[in-house]
């Protein structure tokens, strides 16, 4: 249809079938522009171009509905924040992809900061690792994964939320809190048992 078109012929007319009986029959689809497939993966529609006699000229093509990636919702990628700013600057996104693509194969995973950069997939938003979050201690970016197909073929994907989380360190205690632990030599070896659960309570 559109092909037609391109060549500037609108005299032609084009109507599609779901099946050679429908062409046979004259029952086209009602709404060629919104058509649900019938069978899957793949499908035979069938074609008459009219010109203005009236007469038809049969063609078929195949419609195909080709699957997503089934993708796992990852767990958070944490890093410890040193300095208790809030921000970390090491997270290696990369670390994500295996537990991301699960069984899934010949895929390739890209991240992004934003659900809409990653349904727009423009290259020059992707993120590159190592990547600094932006909100500090917790940000959701998002990983597409996108099946790699020939020049042509549709790439299917999926999208997916990861969390980018940074945690605090506790805060060290000073010796000033933890106890000395002293015991007496009895056998006079310079060796003892200590229990040092008994800082604990300092300590935490």
């Amino acid at each position: 249809n559109d092909l037609l078109f391109q060549a500037g012929d609108n005299t032609l007319v084009v109507t599609y079938y779901a099946s050679a009986a429908d062409q046979a029959a004259n029952l086209p689809i009602v709404d060629a522009s919104n058509y649900q497939n019938v069978t899957s993966p793949q499908q035979e529609i069938f074609v008459n171009i009219f010109n203005t006699e009236g007469c038809p000229a049969p063609a078929s093509f195949f419609i195909n509905v080709e699957p997503n990636p089934v993708l796992v919702t990852p767990e958070a990628l944490v890093a410890c924040d040193d300095d208790n700013d809030g921000f970390f600057d090491t997270f290696i996104l990369t670390d994500k992809d295996a537990e991301i693509i699960g069984a899934e194969l010949d895929v390739t995973v890209t991240y992004y900061e934003t659900l809409v950069d990653a349904e727009n997939a423009d290259p020059l938003d992707a993120l590159t690792s190592p990547y600094a979050n932006i909100v500090s201690f917790s940000q959701t970016i998002y990983a597409r994964v996108t099946r790699n197909t020939p020049p042509g073929v549709n790439p299917c994907y999926g999208i997916v939320p990861l969390e980018l989380r940074v945690d605090q360190l506790p805060d060290a205690p000073t010796a000033d809190f933890i106890s000395r632990m002293e015991v007496c030599d009895d056998d006079f070896d310079g060796e003892a048992i200590f229990d040092l659960t008994l800082n604990d309570a300092p300590v935490l």
